[in-house]
Parts: structure tokens; sequence; C-alpha cells
């Protein structure tokens, strides 16, 4: 295991950058051999081309303007250059965790989950002044003063109804709920004076009623509850002991858009497994298909949330050798859908896992989608997902071969077959780069190579035998030099045409070649 020495969080082997910050983390790849490892280069996106007939290995050819045939032999035939349309790709609207190194939370731009994700905050400092029999029951949120001494009841056109929830039952267990998010917290209280003090895990806070409404109050925010019929857990009124013991529910999967409408989300299923020391753990499954107009990777635009008992859960890892661990970091085309899954270490006796999935840089203000599953009755991994052909691509058709990428002069050229280090069929792609900066760097720290098959990225790999342009590319270039470099994509099939471009790293303009294999 290893861990980003920026920001502390964990690296999946082979890994070239850190997923959160983005700090470079290459001195750890280089050491790592597994094949996970390879698979793993994040920043790194590729996709491949198809080989020989029945997976028989040809000659690795790379030589400019040569294919590899069916029988192994190379032949002469001038590679397709996709014609260039002017303006090539368009820099995008949206910012993704990459560019940004850090994410960047906008207090002032609050949406109703700005609100939810306060809400426990706002627990902190509050009291109360009348019977105490009056405090029992099921409160909701009616208006919300977000610091400037006005009381709403709607935000950026939401209704404030509702969307807090607390319930305070005479056992001396309290609970606070969120409408629209996976968020459930439950704790305890005790009397202190004419006041409520609770306690919801390391966090203590007091409530106060005035009149008939409860009032949250930190000093900068307040929020009003009113009593309402049933309780948190929609029936009768019960402790979370009673809820607990309740059998398992019907499992609940959601769907729609996250992101303003940029990515649609379907969450299809939950699974046990065990997480990379041999703990229980969960792994949640998620389609997600790309709505917007640039290839992107699950993990760059989103972020996922998992619950039990009130706990936010960290995300965890398994040493199961199935690629859809990997989806997430695979860049898909505009209208392609990937199946994804993340993993979470839990209780399997515990109670309800509550799973929400939003954009990174809108929250969940943009929209989410939750599912919720009892540990008892998780209805298991969905069908094993079927990529579509694509047997014609044209995505790289509107960029050029070679141009000045950033700083950069790029060019991609041929491309051969050869196999990986776990004799896979695989792709060595060919590029040439100038590095016109003032400073020492790679290409494949520079920039993004990215090869696609079916508009969804390939896996970068480790040669069977690794050649010297392939070292090439993660060796620093001096200033106004220009080196010949490749990289090496596992095929995905051998029918595919394989896609491989060159992306800035601030934008999302390309260069890129087509390649068909005979």
């Amino acid at each position: 295991m290893a861990f980003c020495t920026q920001c502390g969080a964990f690296l999946r082997e082979n890994a070239h950058f850190c997923t959160q910050c983005g700090a470079s983390c290459r001195s750890y790849s280089e050491f790592s051999e597994s094949i996970s490892a390879e698979i793993n280069k994040t920043p790194q996106a590729v996709f491949s081309s198809p080989s020989s007939e029945n997976g028989k290995e040809a000659a690795s050819v790379q030589s400019e303007n040569k294919y590899v045939s069916s029988s192994g032999t190379a032949q002469e035939r001038p590679l397709y250059v996709p014609p260039f349309t002017a303006g090539g790709y368009i820099p995008p609207q949206i910012e993704l965790r990459r560019n940004s190194g850090s994410k960047k939370t906008a207090v002032a731009a609050l949406g109703i989950v700005g609100v939810l994700i306060i809400a426990l905050a706002l627990i902190i400092a509050l009291g109360i002044h009348s019977s105490k029999n009056s405090v029992f029951g099921y409160w909701e949120s009616v208006e919300i003063d977000f610091g400037n001494g006005i009381f709403v009841d709607e935000y950026l056109g939401n209704s404030m109804k509702g969307v807090m929830k607390l319930q305070i039952n005479e056992d001396g267990t309290i609970c606070f709920e969120s409408a629209f998010s996976a968020q459930h917290f439950e704790g305890n209280w005790i009397w202190e004076g004419s006041e409520l003090r609770v306690r919801f895990d390391d966090m203590a806070g007091r409530i106060r009623l005035e009149g008939k409404q409860l009032i949250l109050d930190d000093g900068n925010m307040r929020a009003l509850f009113e009593k309402s019929t049933g309780d948190i857990y929609g029936g009768a009124a019960e402790s979370p002991t009673a809820k607990a013991e309740q059998a398992p529910t019907q499992s609940v999967a959601g769907s729609g858009d996250v992101s303003n409408g940029e990515f649609h989300i379907s969450i299809v299923g939950a699974q046990q497994i065990e997480d990379y020391d041999g703990s229980p753990a969960v792994r949640m499954f998620f389609e997600f298909t790309n709505n917007f107009d640039y290839p992107v990777a699950a993990d760059d635009v989103l972020d996922y949330e998992l619950y039990q008992d009130g706990t936010k859960l960290s995300r965890t890892y398994s040493w199961t050798e199935d690629e859809i661990r990997y989806n997430d970091i695979l860049a898909i085309r505009p209208g392609i859908t990937i199946l994804c899954a993340c993993d979470f270490p839990y209780s399997p006796n515990g109670g309800s896992l509550d799973f929400s999935v939003f954009g990174w840089q809108e929250e969940k203000a943009g929209g989410v989608v939750t599912a919720s599953y009892m540990p008892q009755a998780l209805p298991g991994a969905p069908a094993p997902y079927v990529i579509k052909p694509v047997a014609d691509p044209k995505w790289t058709l509107r960029i050029p071969s070679e141009s000045e990428v950033d700083e950069y002069y790029v060019s991609v050229k041929d491309a051969a077959k050869t196999t990986d280090a776990m004799g896979n069929d695989a792709l060595r792609v060919n590029y040439e780069f100038t590095n016109s900066t003032d400073s020492p760097i790679s290409m494949g720290d520079a920039l993004f190579c990215r090869a696609y098959q079916d508009g969804i990225q390939l896996l970068e790999v480790n040669a069977h035998t690794v050649t010297k342009s392939d070292e090439a590319m993660y060796e620093p270039v001096q200033p106004g030099q220009t080196i010949s470099c490749s990289c090496v994509y596992r095929l995905r099939n051998l029918t595919s045409a394989v896609e491989a471009e060159v992306e800035s790293a601030i934008s999302y303009f390309a260069v890129g070649q087509t390649y068909y294999i005979d």
C-alpha cells in the first residue's frame, strides 16, 4: 500500500498521479510490477486496436507506414491520417479534479445539499425552554436563515420544507436525517436545565424550543423545525434499537442526472466482497453515461458517499482481478455508458447502506442519485456488462495528427501490434514529442496519452518486451529537444478500430490517429 505524500489519499499501485489532489507519485509506480499496477496509471488513459486473427501473436512492427496483417507480415500501407477540422477540441466548461488538484467548495453558492451538509453543524449550541413532553416526536424543517437574519422557505427555487428531519424519542435517543442525501445520524440526549443536550458520535449540541418550533442556531445560521406526523423512519415512532431489529427491507435503487444533466447515473447493485486485508466490504455498482461534449472518466467528475448507521464510510480497495474495479478511471466518449464500481468497508450486521452519487464540481445541488440497501438483503452484482462495438468511430476525425498541444509539439505516428507482460494482445503507439518550455519534462508527465476502442479508454500496460521508446515516455526531455517515445495499450478486442489521442492537460484540445489492423 502507498499513500499520497501531499494529501494522504490511498494510491492505486503503479499510479503516476494522485486521483484526489493530482500530485505526482511516479517514484512509487516505478518499482511496482504487478498487473494491477500496470492498469492503474490514472491520468494516462488509453484506447486500443484490433490485432491478428484468432489471437495469434504477430511480430511487432515499428517502422512508419506499416501495419500488421493476420499472417504477421509487415506490409506497406499508409496509415490513415484524419483530416483536421479547424479549432480541434474546444476547452470544456466544466472543471475536472485532474486540472484543479484539489476540490473547491463555494460556500456562497450553497444549494439544497449544501444546507444538508451543514445541517449537522447547526445542532451545536442550541437551547430549549418549554415543557419536556412537547419536545418529543418527529420534526421537519420549514425555513432556514443562511446568516443574513432572514428566514426563507425556499433557496435557489427549492423548498426548505422537509429538507432536514429530526426525531427526539423518550427513551433517550435522537435521530437526524436529510431528505435529499444519505446522511443519517443517531445519538443520545439528556436534559440540562430547560435545555436538551444531544450527542452524535463525537459532536455535542443543544436544542431549544420557541413556541411551537424547534430552533437550531450556531450563531451564523438558523433552522426552524415544526412537528409533523409519523416518524423519521416513515412509520410509527420507534427508537434506533427497534429499527435495527426490523427484518431487512426491500432494496431500492435509483437513477437520474447529475452535474446539471451532464451525466446520467443508474445505481444497479451491491455485493459483499473482501477488501485488501480480508475485512468485509461492499461493492456498489452504477452505470455512468457521459452526456458531456468531451471524453471524461467517472472518477474525474463524480463523488460517491456511503453511510451506514449515520457514519460516512471511507473508500477501500480489493485485490479482485476483475477490470470493472478500474472502469471509473477510464475516460469514455460522449453518449457512451460504462459500468463502474466502488468499494467500502461496512458492517454486515449493521443498518441500512445509503449510497449517493453526485457531481464533484456542482456537488449535490447539481443533482444526486441515491439508493438504499439492507446488508442482510444485498441484491448482488448486476449482469455482466457488454460493451457495444463501434465499427467505424468518428471522434478522432475532427483533430489533426500533429500540432502544438499546450507548450509542446506532438505528432502521433504509426502503431504496431505487440503483447503486454501477461501475454494479452496490445498495441504500441509511437509519438514524437518536442519540449518547447524552459524546464525538463517527460511527455507522460506533460500530457494525457490515451487510446480508445468502442468509445472507452484502453488500459496503458507494460509490454512483454519493453523498448527504449517505451521508457522514453517518462524520461525528462530537455528544453528545445525532440524525442521519439511510445505507449502500449491492452486491446479489448481484435475487431474495433483504435483511436489514439494526445490530450492537453489544461483543456480538451488533442491530436490523434485512427488505426485498423488487418
